[in-house]
C-alpha cells in the first residue's frame, strides 16, 4: 500500500511540474508616466511573442527561470509610444524580431529593429511650430559560446542608420548552491559608446514554498560621466505570488524607487504592477501593467 501511495504522489509531482513548463510567452504591456510640475506625460503599449523550441521550467516561483538560457528561441514585438511637453510631441512606433539558437557549445543570435518617430516642436523664441519624422533601422548578430555549463562569453554587433555602431562583449557566468538556488553575474564592454554594465543576481529556496531573489545593476558611461547604480529584491509568498522593491542611484539626478508585485492567476497567467518615484520630486509618477499568458 505505501508503495501505491508513493507511486500516487511522485505522479501528482511531475503532473504539477508538467503544468507549469511553457513553450510560448505572450505579454502585454502598459506604461504611464507624468509629471504635474513640468506638464510632461509619456504613455506606452507593447505586444510581444516569444517562442522556445524546447519546454521552459520554471525554478519554484513561475517567475522564475534559469539565469543563463540554454533554450532556441524566436520572438516577435511591437509597440507605440507618445510624448507630450508643453512645447513638443513625440510618436514613436518599434518593431523588432530576434532569434537566438544553440548549436553544440555556440551560441548564434540576431534581430532586427524598425522604429519610426514623428516629432512637433514649438521654437520657445518665435512661437512657430516645426514637425520632423525619420526611420531608423538597426540590425544586430551575436556569437557566443559556453566555456562550460554555467559560463558564456559573447561578441555582438550592432549596425545602425543612425551611424551608432557599436561592437560589445559580454559574459554570463553562474555558481550554483544548493538545490536551485544560485549567484548569477553578467558583464559587458561597449567600447565604442564607452559603456561599461555589471549585475549580479542571488535566489534561493527559503523553504514552505516561499522563495528570495535580490540583486544589483551598475552601468558607467564615461564618455558622459553617468553612472547609475540599482538594488532591488523580490520576496515570493508562494510560487504564484511575489512583491518587490527597487532603489535607483543616479549621478547628478534624483534617485527614484519602485514597488512592485506579480501574482499568477493560474500556471499560465499572469498580472504585474509596477510603481515609480522619487524623494524629491512627488510631481513625478511611473505606472505600469503587465500581462502574460504561457502556453
Amino acid at each position: 500500500m505505501k508503495k501505491i501511495h508513493a507511486f500516487f504522489a511522485l505522479g501528482l509531482t511531475s503532473i504539477s511540474a508538467i503544468a507549469s513548463d511553457f513553450q510560448w510567452s505572450n505579454r502585454f504591456e502598459y506604461f504611464y508616466t507624468d509629471n504635474s510640475d513640468i506638464d510632461f506625460t509619456t504613455e506606452a503599449f507593447s505586444l510581444g511573442t516569444k517562442y522556445y523550441f524546447t519546454p521552459q521550467s520554471p525554478l519554484g516561483p513561475l517567475a522564475e527561470l534559469e539565469y543563463i538560457n540554454d533554450n532556441d528561441f524566436l520572438s516577435l514585438s511591437a509597440s507605440y509610444s507618445e510624448i507630450d511637453f508643453d512645447l513638443a510631441n513625440r510618436e514613436s512606433k518599434n518593431f523588432s524580431v530576434a532569434g537566438e539558437f544553440i548549436f553544440d557549445k555556440f551560441i548564434i543570435g540576431g534581430s532586427y529593429i524598425r522604429r519610426q518617430v514623428d516629432e512637433e516642436f514649438t521654437s520657445f523664441l518665435t512661437g512657430t511650430r516645426f514637425t520632423y519624422d525619420y526611420t531608423q533601422v538597426d540590425w544586430q548578430a551575436s556569437l557566443g559560446y559556453f566555456l562550460q555549463e554555467n559560463w558564456t562569453i559573447a561578441i555582438e554587433s550592432i549596425e545602425s542608420d543612425s551611424g551608432n555602431d557599436s561592437i560589445i562583449l559580454s559574459t554570463e557566468y553562474t555558481h550554483h548552491l544548493t538545490g536551485n538556488d544560485y549567484i548569477g553575474f553578467t558583464a559587458s564592454v561597449d567600447e565604442d559608446a564607452e559603456s561599461y554594465f555589471l549585475s549580479g543576481k542571488y535566489f534561493s529556496d527559503l523553504g514552505t514554498e516561499t522563495y528570495l531573489a535580490a540583486g544589483f545593476a551598475y552601468s558607467l558611461n564615461t564618455e558622459f560621466d553617468i553612472d547609475r547604480t540599482s538594488l532591488f529584491g523580490d520576496y515570493y509568498f508562494s510560487k504564484y505570488t511575489s512583491v518587490g522593491l527597487t532603489y535607483n542611484i543616479v549621478q547628478a539626478a534624483e534617485n527614484d524607487y519602485g514597488l512592485r508585485m506579480q501574482h499568477f492567476l493560474s500556471d499560465k497567467l499572469s498580472v504585474g504592477l509596477r510603481y515609480f518615484s522619487n524623494f524629491e520630486d512627488e510631481a513625478s509618477d511611473t505606472y505600469t501593467l503587465n500581462i502574460e499568458y504561457r502556453i
